[in-house]
């Protein structure tokens, strides 16, 4: 899975990694209730990226693994 956070461009002055864990986490609670998966603990793999932007979004990309 691949999540990729696109933030406003005004970079805060601190970064905290509890948050982004949290954030993460959130994430892949709700793509479970929504059926993308049965359980989270399926997800082998997460690349996290964060990004400044004009335009704040987030982009996540799933593949099944062999693919």
């Amino acid at each position: 899975m691949e999540i990729h956070f696109f933030m406003p461009m005004i970079p805060p002055t601190v970064t905290q990694q509890q948050h982004r864990v949290t954030v993460q986490k959130g994430l892949k609670d709700i793509m479970t209730k929504l059926h993308f998966w049965k359980d989270d603990a399926l997800v082998a793999s997460e690349v996290v990226e964060k990004f400044w932007s004009d335009v704040p979004g987030i982009w996540i990309g799933i593949r099944e693994i062999g693919q």
